[in-house]
């Protein structure tokens, strides 16, 4: 094989951004996907002369993207043609009226005082938190590699230690009492596949992102940003095989020496190379991919933890 290969099992977001940077470093990648075009849960729907995003539409996080398109040599407004959406977004309540998310902090805040005395302060001060959290989630856990507990440990981050012994839902209960402010405040737990009584009042860091940077909207679509990864990849001498699923990663007492996969007709074939990274569910990794003895979790593991929950899309 190679002696600087990689495989990815999966050209999702996550695939089709690490092949790309993997690429640019000079390892040789192969992308392996078992549909007939990348994107993965990023997909899109065309019929009768119109198209759907049919999984993410929300383009948050900019900061994340202006990385790691700058890592590529390149830049956002290069690759993307963005448009802040006002409002960002509709919220709808059982029986009551709608209620539009403007983008803007003056907005915003006049909205919560109309809908409930003094919120319009108190919504002022949660995002002023909010904001505290995200910048220190981002330099203390989105760019690590985890290689020291230091990491872990700072002074900063054990000063928010309350905040991990408390729900989102208590968080959120104790600032606002209108059943509509707390909806909107609590429903960011459904990206964390959880319910806002299950998961760390840390987490009101997320509301930094839609309400306080806003929802922006590539023109074209989220199929924009697929193709945008996948043009990057490919111009930096990625391979990618679609229509191919990956049966097993092969691994000996030597190390992982690549993967066996089908196509559509059945027939099997091999991939060599040094790393394999599965950008595939944890779960079908562990338990449907490696042999048993490389695993690092069992069935009874997966059989103790929730799932992400379902969602129903009206496209």
């Amino acid at each position: 094989m190679p002696p600087n290969s990689a495989v990815i099992i999966g050209a999702g977001i996550g695939g089709l951004a690490t092949a790309g940077l993997l690429a640019r470093q000079g390892v040789q990648v192969t992308v392996i996907e078992k549909n007939d075009e990348v994107g993965g849960r990023a997909g899109s729907l065309a019929l009768d002369g119109f198209r759907w995003d049919v999984g993410p539409s929300w383009y948050l996080m900019p900061e994340a993207f202006d990385r790691f398109f700058a890592l590529m040599g390149t830049s956002t407004e290069a690759e993307l043609n963005l448009v802040t959406l006002d409002p960002g977004y509709r919220m709808f309540f059982e029986g009551e009226t709608p209620m539009d998310i403007p983008h803007g902090a003056t907005e915003l805040e006049q909205l919560f005082e109309s809908v409930e005395p003094g919120a319009g302060t108190q919504i002022r001060d949660y995002l002023r938190s909010s904001a505290e959290m995200y910048q220190l989630a981002l330099q203390q856990y989105l760019y690590t590699n985890f290689t020291s507990p230091r990491s872990l440990l700072s002074r900063k981050m054990l000063s928010r230690l309350p905040l991990l012994g408390m729900s989102l839902r208590r968080f959120v209960n104790r600032q606002f009492q209108d059943h509509r402010l707390r909806k909107i405040l609590q429903y960011p737990a459904v990206f964390l596949s959880s319910q806002p009584k299950r998961i760390p009042a840390l987490y009101h860091l997320m509301s930094h992102t839609d309400l306080t940077l806003g929802v922006q909207y590539p023109l074209g679509g989220f199929q924009e940003v697929v193709a945008a990864l996948y043009r990057l990849a490919v111009a930096e001498g990625v391979q990618f095989r679609l229509g191919q699923e990956v049966t097993e990663i092969y691994v000996d007492d030597e190390g992982v020496q690549g993967v066996k996969m089908v196509n559509r007709q059945g027939i099997p074939s091999g991939q060599l190379a040094n790393v394999v990274i599965s950008n595939a569910d944890i779960q079908h990794t562990e338990m449907k991919l490696l042999p048993p003895k490389f695993r690092s979790y069992d069935q009874s593991y997966f059989a103790q933890r929730d799932p992400g929950i379902s969602a129903v899309l009206v496209l």
